[in-house]
Order: structure tokens, then C-alpha cells, then sequence
């Protein structure tokens, strides 16, 4: 029996057949598809399973070998509950850290036996290890697919994990493995660092609207917070190098020294500040507690290509796509509001910077450099070569006034400078949103 799609999955599936793919790709997205379907009811049973990917285009004898080979370990590979004698050590683990009782912990490992095959959790010992490995997640959103490029381009194995909530699978690099998860599922997140063993976790996965943080604080303190702690749990495991990206913008409070160093106190006006302030806290403490070296970036107003223009938090995006659609961008207050505007490659070197040439503490990136937005739009309007009158709204709550965040110490630390200067990355990013530039892989 078929299993039925609702609306926005059938949709979801859609958008993923669209264009020419190769019939390897096809089974992916069967095997994708078969992932979301797993976590919100029974997972496919095998001819379940079969159906979907005839429907993707694969099929045939090669395909049916693997699924048979997926789906019928050797039996002296499991015990006589068919839980993998590889993850005895997993299960112990987790039972003495107090996350699970033994009987948990073994059903847990069992479901794990009907992840699709190209999970990465389902390669042998030897892949896990081979080269430096890094766990970026957040890697199919526009931060963390930057970041996930450049450490390909660094020869690291890289493992990006996304829900996709928000972020785009075909954000995720080429070259790049992939795992389609919910960090607030605690155990799931924290088997997965323990299998994969990173020398490197950044952490870039959040809900990143401060409105939303305001109108509905659940949905920022569990992605934000608790999926944090799980993921840092999860590099403490393995007592990986984790760098959290924190926010600069949101953190500081009106009343700050502008530009603002890491030594003057946080004072957050939202929920989202509140909730990043309180995942630096469990950082900086794991680091002192557990001998962790985990390292704390804030981060000022990243923009750049892949960001979302249908948010809030990408007004940089959301003006590019007005000029190109020919729209008037609304403009909250009167707009002379200030931010530090700083392109997403120089944040994702500082990124690699941290992670290379560890020194644990909390570090702002950014230019130091206010711009209004009122002058944003200006300099946008230039590169683009159009002119649209803006419309102004009424101002947000728990928006700051100005911001500007002083980087001496990370420039000292990593010897990181920011590169891109702002005209030449607004020219870059109206491009990207006009077609000029592509997209990260698949």
C-alpha cells in the first residue's frame, strides 16, 4: 500500500523531481522523501519503500541489490535483537551519561537500522575516519553553507545537518555529506556526533527572526536553546572543537559604547538575544568545566548571496529582490536606524579561523562600521542602477537602535580581517538575486 502525501509534502516532492536529475539523485530524493515521512508517522516498510523510488525514476538490479543489502544486515554483524555489536560502545555511553536507560538506548539504535542507506551514520568505521572531519550544522542556510564550502575547499570531510526548516538542500556543497535533522530530538543529535567523530562542530543551526522570537518565544527557546545544549553535548562527546554563532545585533542592548567590545555587559531587548546570550553561557561554562575548546563568535549583520529574501533578517536580500521585482521594500521607523553590515565570506573565514587556531573565549565579527538603512537602500539603488521610493512602517519591538561591534580581539586572536567592502558586496549579493551568480552545489 502506497503511502498518501499531504499537500505540502506532494508540493515538497514536486519541487525536488523538477529538472533534468541523474538517476542516482532520483533515489535520494525517494530516500529524502522517506526520511520526513519517518519522523511525523510509521516509517515505509520495504515495498513501501520500493513504490516510492519507482516513482522517483529508479528501480532495476543494481537498485534492488542495495536496498537488500540496506535493509538485510550480515547476521553476525547483530545480536539476536538485531542491535549492531558497533554500537555496544554508543549504548553505553549514553546509558552512563544519564541520557537514556539501556532499553531506550537499544530501541534507539534499532530504528537507526532503517535511516536511508545514504546516511552518513551507515558508512563503515573506515570512512568515519578518513581526514579532518567538521559537522556544520545549519549547513544547507546561508551562514552554514559558506561555512561548509570553505572547509571543502580546505580538504575537511564535511557533514552538514539541517531540518531544512528554512535552510535549502541544494545550499548544501557539492562534496559535502548531508543528514536531514531535528537538533532539539536530543539523542539522535548526540548519536551523531558520537559516530562521526568531528575534530570540528560548528554550530550554526537557529531560528534567526527576532520578531518571531517576540510573537512566539517556544519557537525560538527550543531550536535556539535546547538544541544547542544537545549539539554541544554532542561535541563534548567526542570533546570536539565547537564554535557557536551568537549574535552581536541583538545582544548588547541600547546602551552600549558604539563600536561595542565583548567586555560590555549584554543587555538583549528579545527572546532570540535572550536565548543566544543563554546558549553562550552553557558554552563558556563547558569549556571551563569539561576542558572544552569551544570558542563563541557574535556575529554583526551578515548578508550576502543565499540569504533569505522572504524573511526578516536579510534586509540586504530583501531589498535586492525588491529593485529586481520593481517593489517598494518597507522600511521599519524612520530608517536611520545603524547596523555592521559584514559579507558572509569574511564570516565564514572567521569561522575556519577560530576552529584552526583555537583560543576559546567569546569574539565579535564584524567591521566596525555603522550604515543606516536608509543609506542601504541608497547604495543598493546604485549598484542596481534603479530607483524605488521606499515605504516606511511603523518601528518593531525589540529592534536596537544602533549597532556596531568593535573586532580588535578577534583580529588579535586569529589574525581574521574583514576583506569584502560593503559596495562590493551589495554589487555581488544584487547579482546573486538577479541570477548573475549560482547557488552552492546540489
Amino acid at each position: 500500500m502506497t503511502a498518501e502525501r499531504s499537500g505540502d509534502e506532494e508540493s515538497r516532492w514536486s519541487q525536488r523531481q523538477g529538472g533534468e536529475r541523474s538517476e542516482e539523485d532520483r533515489v535520494a530524493a525517494a530516500s529524502e522523501f522517506d526520511v520526513e515521512r519517518s519522523q511525523g508517522a510509521p516509517a515505509f516498510d520495504d515495498a513501501e519503500l520500493e513504490e516510492l523510488i519507482a516513482e522517483a525514476g529508479g528501480g532495476g538490479e543494481e537498485d534492488e541489490e542495495d536496498e537488500e543489502d540496506y535493509y538485510n544486515e550480515e547476521p553476525d554483524e547483530l545480536d539476536e535483537e538485531g542491535v549492531p555489536f558497533d554500537d555496544y560502545a554508543f549504548i553505553e555511553k549514553i546509558c552512563k551519561e544519564g541520557y537514556y536507560t539501556e532499553e531506550e538506548a537499544r530501541e534507539l539504535v534499532l530504528e537507526r537500522r532503517h535511516w536511508p542507506e545514504w546516511s552518513y551514520l551507515r558508512l563503515d568505521e573506515e570512512e568515519r575516519i578518513a581526514g579532518k572531519r567538521a559537522l556544520v550544522t545549519g549547513g544547507a542556510g546561508f551562514i552554514g553553507s559558506h561555512v561548509a564550502e570553505l572547509l571543502l575547499e580546505r580538504g575537511y570531510r564535511v557533514l552538514v545537518v539541517d531540518d531544512l526548516s528554512s535552510g535549502r538542500i541544494e545550499n548544501v556543497p557539492d562534496g559535502a555529506m548531508f543528514e536531514k535533522m531535528n537538533l532539539v530530538d536530543d539523542v539522535r543529535a548526540f548519536q551523531l556526533a558520537y559516530h562521526f567523530c568531528p575534530d570540528y562542530v560548528f554550530h550554526l543551526a537557529a531560528q534567526a527572526s527576532v520578531t518571531v522570537s517576540v510573537q512566539s518565544p517556544f519557537m525560538d527557546f527550543f531550536p535556539n536553546v535546547v538544541g544547542t545544549f544537545n549539539v554541544l553535548e554532542g561535541a563534548r562527546s567526542r570533546n570536539s572543537r565547537f564554535v557557536f554563532a551568537s549574535t552581536g545585533g541583538a545582544l548588547y542592548g541600547e546602551d552600549a559604547p558604539l563600536p561595542t567590545n565583548e567586555d560590555f555587559p549584554p543587555d538583549p531587548l528579545s527572546p532570540y538575544g535572550i536565548g543566544k546570550l543563554c546558549c553562550e553561557i552553557y558554552t563558556t561554562h563547558w569549556a571551563r568545566l569539561y576542558e572544552c575548546p569551544n570558542t563563541v563568535l557574535r556575529l554583526a549583520n551578515v548578508y550576502g548571496p543565499r540569504q533569505n529574501p522572504h524573511g526578516e533578517a536579510g534586509v540586504v536580500a530583501i531589498f535586492s529582490q525588491a529593485l529586481r521585482n520593481g517593489e517598494a521594500p518597507r522600511i521599519y521607523g524612520d530608517g536611520e536606524q545603524t547596523r555592521d553590515y559584514i559579507h558572509v565570506r569574511d564570516v565564514a573565514a572567521a569561522f575556519v579561523a577560530a576552529a584552526e587556531r583555537p583560543s576559546p573565549g567569546v569574539y565579535n565579527v564584524g567591521t566596525g562600521v555603522q550604515t543606516s538603512v536608509n543609506r542601504l537602500w541608497e547604495l543598493l539603488q546604485g549598484v542596481s542602477g534603479r530607483s524605488v521610493t521606499a515605504q516606511h512602517m511603523p518601528p518593531r519591538m525589540g529592534e536596537l537602535r544602533r549597532s556596531a561591534l568593535d573586532a580588535t580581539r578577534m583580529r588579535e586572536a586569529f589574525g581574521w580581517e574583514p576583506k569584502v567592502g560593503l559596495e562590493e558586496g551589495l554589487a555581488e549579493t544584487y547579482a546573486y538575486y538577479t541570477g548573475g551568480l549560482p547557488s552552492a552545489g546540489r
